[in-house]
């Protein structure tokens, strides 16, 4: 479960993603993410007010991002829908069994 919860929140952390677009550089994003730290401020607010990209970028990273998290929701739905099945059909076939 840790493993997993870390994957998602690297996929869909905002600088991760506009680096990932290109739309920043890492030096950027360290530097960002140090002046957030500092004041407390959104990282798009920093990147924006830093002009390391325009708050068109960061609306078309926003838009990405909840498209990753829908996609991985969707995803996880998925696959507990197939655990739940499995585990039907395994209980039905030992439920059925006759007794030796």
């Amino acid at each position: 479960y840790c493993k997993k919860k870390n994957l998602f929140q690297e996929a869909t952390r905002l600088g991760n993603i506009l680096l990932k677009e290109q739309l920043i550089r890492q030096e950027q994003l360290t530097k960002a993410l140090r002046i957030q730290a500092r004041t407390g401020k959104p990282l798009g607010e920093v990147l924006v007010a830093e002009r390391f990209c325009s708050e068109a970028d960061i609306g078309v990273a926003l838009e990405r991002q909840q498209s990753i998290r829908e996609d991985l929701y969707r995803m996880e739905q998925a696959r507990e829908a197939k655990r739940d099945f499995w585990g039907r059909i395994i209980r039905f076939l030992v439920d059925s069994r006759e007794p030796l």
